[in-house]
Order: C-alpha cells, then structure tokens, then sequence
C-alpha cells in the first residue's frame, strides 16, 4: 500500500496495529507507531486504543500511558484498556488508581477490574467490587460471572457461589459450557484421588469405577500410582479381590516400590479380614519382595490362624525369627478423669490384668451368643 503511495487512514491503522498484536513483534509496531506520529493519529481515539491495545500485549504499560494521555477524550475502551493491561502486567494499585478515576464506569470497565483483582489473587478484593457493582444496579456479563466463582471457589466461599447460581437463574441468563464450568470447577487429578477415596469409604465399588472411566475417558487425565492405589483399596472393601489384584498389576511403570508396595498390603490386610488364605499368600510374597517387613508375616501369621492353619502360623512367626524380625506389640491407650490408661498386647503385668481378662472374656461370650467368630486366637494376644 505505501509502496503504491496510498496514505492509511486512521481506518487502516488498527488493523495492521491489531497484526502487529497478533504476530507479537513489538519491533513492528513501533514502525507502525511511527507512521501514526508522522500522520497525526496518535490522538484519534480509535487509533490510540488501538496503540494501547497493542502495547499492553506487550506488557509496556509505560508507552500505553503515554498513548493514554495523548488522547484529547479517552473513551470507556481507553479506560478498561489501561485498567486490564496494569492488571496483566501485575500492577494492580495502578490498575485500580486508574478504576478509581474512571468518570463514568460501564459494564467493560467493572469487568476489567474484577477480572484483574483475580488474575492477581486478590479473591476478596474481587468479591468486594462485585457488590460495589451491585449497589449500582449493573447487570454482569459472563465474563464477570467467571471471574467471581474463581473467586468463590478459590476462598471457598460456596454460600457466595450458591447465591450466584440462583442469581443467574433470577435474571434469566443461560448456563453456558463456561458458566457450568465455572460452577462445579473443572476438577483436577487430586479431585478425583479424594472422589475415589471416598467411594472406597462408603463401599460404592461400581461408582468408584464409573468415577475412574470418567477420569480417563471424559476429562482425559492419566491415572497415577495415588489413583491405583484408591480403587484397590476400593475393590479390597467390596470383596472383589481379584479385581483388585488385577488393578495393582495395571499400575504404571513409574510407581515407586513404597506406592506398589502400599497397594499390596492393602490386598493382603483385605484378605486376611476376608479369608482368602491363597490370595494372601501372593500379596505377602509380592509385598515382601518390595518390603520385607515384619507387617506382612504378621497378617499371614493371623490369617492361618484365624482359618484354624495354626502349622501354618507357626511355620511365619519362625519365619520372623529367623530373620531377625520382630514385631513391636500395639499399644492403645484411653483417658479417664484426667488420667491416661495404657493397654500393650501380650502385657501381663497390668495392674489390673485381671478385670481385663475379665471384661474380654465377657465380650467373647456375647460375640459367641450372637453367632460372630471372636477370633479367640487374636483376642488372646490382647
């Protein structure tokens, strides 16, 4: 076009400002910058937000000012141009001096200033100036809305969150895929070790499962050791064993020993309390392989005795002799009138051992009376 020797207009000009924007070569438009000087329309106020515009993407807040003032009557644009770029560039006081002496503020501008409060974790700064803007009667926008259930969802503010949604309702305004978005916050990799955690503990083997394919098939997230080792713990509740140790043996390759090792203890304690004696036996051999600790001999030695295998856990506790290995003894306590009383398995010096024995073999006698196996090989070591 200058080569042909047309002359851009101030029509022109925002356009190739807008390339340069788009192509991030600052050098560029500061050329273009130069033919707007030489035009004389840096003070048109369509080609100085255009200007602005640019040099905010830059981050050169020092040139959008000077653009700023050049300008004989800076619009809203020019306003909430300034206000987002101080925002951006992290300087929220001046960003908010600039909000503050706006002479008339409109929806961009309010917008311009909560949406900076939050790209700089000012959440309460946020909140604070969205009900400013209520006060005045303006309707947000959806941009508004976004950036105030980040806020809300950052400072847990859910009652603020709740009265949003009903709010959105109130004025009649659709749920975009955004709005939905924002509302239940897009959940992360740890959301869904804390979704899992909690089908585990409720015993909701098949939500648990339905929570897993959503992770990976819908939110496309990929499965860590934490994850595995949730829906283990899972399928061990539920009885669904072998499914279990099917899971344990799709864990990554980058899990660590400590992790996979945490998976199969959780299998074997499943199947001691469940008496699956086979199945144990793999997991005590696989855990041992990972840990040879004295915690896995000591499950398999009270799973054998439990199923009445007492050659068997006998043949472990040599075992754990053999190896040095040995097991410190529980230890519980409880405080009554202010003073703590202490319980060590196996003690036989209590000083009121005999109320204890007492006492147990009462419950013993209640657990046989209402058909439940007391587990009188484990009792007796309490």
């Amino acid at each position: 076009m200058l080569q042909n020797g047309m002359c851009p207009d101030n029509y022109t000009l925002p356009y190739v400002l807008k390339a340069c924007s788009k192509l991030q070569s600052c050098f560029l438009g500061e050329l273009v910058h130069g033919h707007c000087l030489q035009l004389g329309f840096v003070t048109n106020t369509v080609v100085g937000n255009s200007l602005m515009f640019m040099y905010c993407g830059f981050s050169n807040m020092k040139a959008a000012r000077y653009i700023f003032d050049e300008i004989p009557s800076p619009c809203a644009v020019s306003w909430t141009l300034m206000i987002s770029g101080y925002a951006k560039a992290g300087d929220i006081c001046s960003a908010k001096l600039f909000f503050d002496e706006a002479p008339e503020k409109d929806r961009g501008i309010w917008g311009a200033m909560i949406s900076g409060y939050v790209q700089n974790n000012c959440f309460k700064e946020c909140l604070y100036t969205f009900r400013l803007m209520q006060l005045i009667d303006m309707v947000p926008d959806e941009g508004i809305f976004l950036s105030i259930l980040c806020a809300c969802a950052q400072l847990g503010a859910l009652d603020t969150g709740i009265w949003i949604h009903r709010y959105l309702d109130r004025i009649g305004l659709p749920l975009s895929i955004r709005l939905s978005t924002g509302l239940i916050d897009m959940p992360d990799d740890v959301t869904f070790i804390a979704m899992l955690s909690a089908c585990s503990y409720s015993g909701m083997a098949q939500e648990g499962l339905r929570v897993l394919d959503r992770m990976c098939n819908v939110y496309d997230i990929e499965p860590r050791s934490e994850h595995y080792g949730c829906m283990v713990d899972l399928l061990s509740r539920a009885g669904l064993l072998q499914e279990a140790k099917e899971m344990i043996q799709r864990m990554p390759n980058s899990s660590s020993s400590s992790e996979e090792a945490v998976a199969w203890r959780a299998l074997l304690s499943a199947c001691c309390n469940q008496g699956q004696p086979q199945l144990a036996q793999v997991a005590s051999e696989k855990l041992l392989q990972l840990e040879p600790h004295s915690g896995a001999y000591v499950l398999l030695s009270n799973l054998y005795a439990t199923t009445g295998k007492h050659d068997d856990a006998k043949r472990i506790k040599k075992m754990m002799r053999n190896k040095g290995l040995n097991k410190a003894p529980g230890c519980s306590s409880i405080k009554i009138n202010g003073i703590v009383h202490e319980f060590v398995a196996g003690e036989k010096i209590h000083k009121q051992l005999e109320e204890i024995e007492s006492v147990l073999e009462k419950m013993k006698k209640q657990l046989n009376y209402l058909g439940c196996d007391p587990y009188p090989f484990l009792v007796d070591q309490t």
